[in-house]
């Protein structure tokens, strides 16, 4: 059935003038985030393929898709990995994969970034598992649920803080109290 099959398609802002942009093979699925400039826009696909010793095989391909013709063109093939994409970063396609340390359960992230231009991919760095990297507006930020916000930049390692989280000096969470009785710890309590 050719309607099963994972395709992109367009559409004016109003949902009118749909069509389907790219139609892909039996074999290809779309996978997690897309990312789109002016001209393409860029996603992950899976292949699946069965060898002839009747292995399967699962490639998993960094894609752009030209907006105007949906011409596919392929941009980095990862080798036993599944990345996830992140966003664009200064023409680079941010991607990122969870190391498991089996012996403690603890992880890193690997962020790598591979270039729209010369399909080449680097490793820009590496997150602890409190850390997860966000892309805005062409900016890169760190949130750490423990130490904060962080503008950072590659390139530099430079850390530009944007939020740090206050402790509170007291716990104004319990409910089992009347608001008078708040009202009276928290002037007790104050700074």
């Amino acid at each position: 059935n050719d309607d099963a099959l994972s395709k992109i398609e367009i559409m004016d802002k109003n949902g009118e003038n749909k069509k389907t942009l790219v139609k892909f093979q039996p074999n290809q699925s779309l996978i997690g985030t897309m990312a789109y400039d002016e001209k393409n826009i860029y996603t992950m696909l899976t292949e699946t393929n069965k060898a002839k010793d009747n292995r399967i095989s699962i490639k998993t391909i960094l894609i752009s898709v030209d907006r105007e013709n949906g011409q596919i063109q392929k941009l980095y093939d990862y080798d036993n990995k599944t990345p996830y994409m992140l966003g664009i970063y200064n023409n680079k396609i941010l991607t990122y994969f969870d190391n498991i340390n089996n012996l403690n359960g603890s992880y890193i992230t690997e962020i790598d970034a591979v270039d729209v231009y010369k399909k080449e991919i680097d490793n820009i760095m590496t997150l602890n598992s409190q850390e997860r990297l966000m892309v805005h507006n062409n900016r890169l930020f760190i949130i750490n649920n423990k130490s904060g916000i962080y503008e950072v930049s590659p390139s530099s390692d430079e850390k530009k803080i944007i939020f740090i989280p206050v402790p509170q000096r007291f716990d104004i969470s319990v409910r089992s109290r009347s608001p008078g009785e708040l009202q009276k710890r928290r002037k007790k309590h104050a700074y």
